[in-house]
């Protein structure tokens, strides 16, 4: 037996080594089996190794390259999908908007809103953009909704809405047409849904009559300056006897009147609570406003003092005992509260009002001694005269009562407490003494308790001058003092000559001169005269 050993291969594993030939191996039965299945379970070994393992690192790149193909693959078809689902939604609008007008003033106004609602089930991811371009006459909204969802349910609304409002005489015709579409698109649902909506709308026509009014002291008025007035006065509304009653051809406590262009007279028949209007030559008086019962309800009135007629024929009360001032349109007999007494806003007994060219309210408020001014569309008054406490100063006012403005926008007020007539001039709180001296008295430079006052087209201011049952005038030379045109026997009392308790005078068209006598509770009427040759009315 040879003992001479064969050299391992140096790169070839233990078990791939050979057995030495002619070796001799002591070894059992169970050894040799085991051999013999070893050799049988010993792979095919390549001629070259390092190919095999080459083809082996191929197989293992070719198989990586596959993966991130497939991977890529998967990723493009993620992508391809998303980009379905990403389609933004498609809207157009259009608005067409065609108005013939013929009109003094109109007013338009157009919104155009647009509303998205999602409702999404499963995962959602939802991001809004809003675009929103504004041309003349066209408004245009773009809403963009991107979602990524299994299942999604989109209700998108475009709402148009024209509103025109119209003043004066106006005829509008609006054609507003709205077309809305919108395509949704997901994964795996497909919804397009197109809604279109059409409204046309045809607003309005109104129709409102200025009237030129004659407020106290007709504006157009044109007074000679030579003018006096018959001294005998006619009865026009209450009983020429002196007598009150609550009937319709009598009156209680009369206090303010007015008298309109065509002659028609309004009455404050104080404690009838109700606004009295005579025809021309008729006595028999229209309830106007309140009902005759003492009340706060809208329909009516509790001790009115004070009645003109706006611009546009509206009754204008001042409703004093109820601290308010009521509106009643052209035959409403309900009320309307235009101002009231309120923490910001101050309102007591009101004495006398009054409306200016330009609609604006004047009110005496005796209580807090001033006059307040009321614009158009306004319930909160503007201090133009007094205020705070009573006083005889240039700024203040001691219980006043009746006030005038001229159609430059002068203040006069009849200043009862301080016997005077103070005049102020727009934007002015200070005064100036026009008649009276703050003194009571008879002579023609003193008033008792002065509660009226009218002016006319000349500048003479006249005053009701109550405590002396007259009528005084002072011409612009107020240094000069007053004469008496009215009332002037030096007594009151219920003759056609004479007057009790003269509370208001205003001017009709003519020139005639209307008294409100308040104690003998009815309205006199004294008839202006003028020499037949005429005279200077500058």
């Amino acid at each position: 037996m040879s003992t001479g050993t064969q050299a391992f291969a140096p790169d070839l594993p233990q078990f791939y080594q050979p057995i030495e030939q002619n070796a001799s191996y002591a070894v059992s039965p169970r050894t040799v089996r085991q051999v013999d299945t070893s050799i049988d379970r010993i792979p095919e070994i390549p001629d070259n190794i390092g190919d095999f393992l080459n083809t082996l690192n191929q197989r293992i790149f070719v198989g990586k390259i596959a993966l991130i193909a497939l991977i890529v693959i998967i990723a493009a078809a993620g992508v391809f999908i998303g980009v379905l689902v990403l389609l933004p939604s498609k809207t157009t609008t259009t608005v067409v908007t065609t108005t013939t007008t013929t009109t003094a003033t109109t007013a338009t106004t157009t919104t155009t809103s647009a509303t998205s609602t999602t409702t999404t089930t499963t995962t959602t991811t939802t991001s809004t953009t809003s675009t929103t371009t504004t041309t003349t006459g066209t408004t245009t909204t773009t809403s963009t909704t991107t979602t990524t969802t299994s299942t999604t349910t989109t209700t998108s609304t475009t709402t148009a809405t024209t509103s025109t409002t119209t003043t004066t005489s106006t005829t509008t015709t609006t054609i507003s047409t709205t077309t809305t579409t919108s395509v949704t698109t997901t994964t795996s649902t497909t919804s397009t849904s197109t809604t279109s909506t059409s409204s046309t709308s045809t607003t309005s026509t109104t129709t409102q009559t200025t009237i030129t009014f004659a407020p106290v002291g007709i504006y157009a008025l044109n007074i000679p300056t030579c003018a006096t007035w018959n001294d005998t006065g006619l009865t026009m509304a209450g009983n020429s006897n002196g007598t009150l009653g609550p009937d319709l051809g009598s009156l209680s406590s009369p206090v303010s009147i007015f008298v309109d262009n065509s002659d028609n007279l309004f009455v404050c028949d104080r404690d009838n609570s109700r606004i009295l209007k005579f025809t021309p030559n008729s006595t028999t008086g229209i309830i106007v406003a309140g009902n005759g019962t003492v009340g706060n309800q809208s329909n009516q009135l509790a001790g009115p003092k004070g009645v003109a007629i706006d611009q546009y024929g509206s009754i204008i009360v001042a409703d004093s005992n109820n601290y308010r001032i009521q509106k009643f349109v052209n035959g409403s007999s309900i009320g309307i509260t235009i101002a009231e007494n309120s923490t910001i806003n101050p309102l007591g007994q009101m004495r006398d009002l009054h409306i200016d060219v330009n609609n604006n309210i004047y009110v005496t408020d005796s209580d807090n001694n001033q006059v307040v001014k009321f614009i158009p569309f306004s319930s909160i008054g503007i201090v133009v005269a007094g205020g705070g406490p009573p006083g005889p100063g240039l700024n203040q006012l001691s219980n006043p009562f009746g006030n005038f403005i001229d159609p430059n926008a002068t203040l006069y007020v009849a200043d009862d407490q301080n016997f005077r007539v103070m005049k102020y001039y727009p934007g002015s709180l200070n005064g100036t003494v026009v008649a009276g001296n703050g003194t009571a008295g008879s002579t023609p430079y003193l008033l008792s308790r002065s509660i009226s006052v009218i002016v006319d087209n000349n500048g003479y201011i006249y005053v009701a001058d109550y405590g002396n049952a007259r009528i005084m005038k002072w011409t612009t030379n107020y240094a000069a003092g007053g004469v008496c045109i009215i009332g002037c026997t030096g007594a009151s009392g219920v003759a056609a000559t004479q007057l009790s308790g003269p509370r208001d005078l205003k001017f009709d068209r003519h020139g005639n001169i209307y008294i409100t006598d308040q104690a003998n509770h009815r309205i006199q009427k004294f008839m202006i005269q003028v020499p037949p040759l005429g005279c200077s009315s500058g």
